[in-house]
This record gives C-alpha cells, sequence and structure tokens, in this order.
C-alpha cells in the first residue's frame, strides 16, 4: 500500500470516529480530504490490468482472446470457463447471466496477470509524490475556515485532527526520503 493509500486510510477512519462522536464537519472534512488523497494516489501510478474485449460467440455467449493466446468463454447460462494451450478447463459457475461470467473470468484474468508481476525496487512513493498529493488538501485545511455544526462559529480548521494526519504523513515521507 502507497503511502498516499495509508494516509487515506488513516483520514478515513478519523472520519468514522468524529461521525461516531457526533462530530460531523470534522467527518465530512476528513472524509473529503480522503477522496481527494486516493484521487492523486491512483494518478501516482500503480499497476491496471487491461480488460477483455469480449466478442459474441453464439446463442449471448461470449469469449475474449488474451495476449497470450488464451481464450476465455462466457456462457449466457452464468459459466464461464479458460482454454489454455488448447485445451478447454472446467466449467466455473459465475452467477446466473453472461455478464456475471465475464466480471468473474476478468477478475481470474487479472489475477493471474498481476500474480507474475513483482514490485520495482524503488520507494512505494517518494516525498515528492506525497507533497504533490497532500499540498492542495492541507492548504485548504490550513487556511480554510468551517461553520462550527452546533453553534454556528467558523472554526479555523487548522485545529483539525485531519491537519495533524496530513503534517504527520508529510514528515514521515520526509524523513524516510532523507
Amino acid at each position: 500500500m502507497t503511502r498516499i493509500a495509508e494516509l487515506a486510510d488513516r483520514l478515513q477512519r478519523l472520519a468514522k470516529r468524529r461521525e461516531d462522536e457526533g462530530i460531523y464537519t470534522d467527518a465530512a472534512l476528513c472524509d473529503e480530504v480522503a477522496t481527494y488523497l486516493r484521487a492523486a494516489g491512483e494518478e501516482a501510478g500503480g499497476v491496471k490490468v487491461r480488460a477483455l474485449e469480449w466478442k459474441r460467440y453464439r446463442d449471448g455467449d461470449a469469449d475474449a482472446v488474451t495476449p497470450f493466446g488464451d481464450v476465455y468463454t462466457a456462457y449466457a447460462g452464468g459459466y464461464w470457463r479458460i482454454t489454455e494451450r488448447g485445451k478447454a478447463g472446467k466449467f466455473i459457475r459465475a452467477g446466473f447471466d453472461t455478464a456475471s461470467a465475464k466480471a468473474a473470468a476478468q477478475a481470474d484474468y487479472e489475477r493471474r496477470v498481476l500474480s507474475a508481476l513483482e514490485p520495482a525496487p524503488s520507494p512505494i512513493v517518494d516525498d515528492a509524490m506525497v507533497e504533490r498529493a497532500a499540498r492542495n488538501a492541507l492548504m485548504y485545511l490550513k487556511t480554510g475556515f468551517i461553520e462550527c455544526d452546533h453553534c454556528g462559529h467558523e472554526i479555523k480548521t487548522n485545529t483539525l485532527d485531519a491537519v495533524y494526519e496530513l503534517n504527520a504523513a508529510l514528515s514521515g515521507a520526509r524523513e524516510e526520503g532523507e
């Protein structure tokens, strides 16, 4: 898991705690920042397996050929199977329709492709990536004002735990990078 994803998870847990405590403004803000960080983290990198390209086969069935020559077949009854090197595999029940079979076949394909990959020996996320992902959210939190749910007064957001979470993550990334 990347540091950005870890931070987003921490903020999500903090949002849940704040909501349980009845501090809904903090909860909403933490939730919003977590969503922003997840999006920024996805832009930072990672691996995504291309979707299989399904073609109509017969009577509502569909098949997709992988770049490796294997053929996935999704059947209208919700079953699917893979034919590897010309040998047809067993039927696997995924649901009751072609869409369920396609989804299960796609998941199997992704699992197979990803199992062959190994992470690069570099740091998961470097300092610059974490800073870039968190900079806008941190500035908003430090300079923005929000209205208190209970009394309507404006509260400067730098007193919120979310700022401390972001600062801790940025500090941790800097220390790891040094």
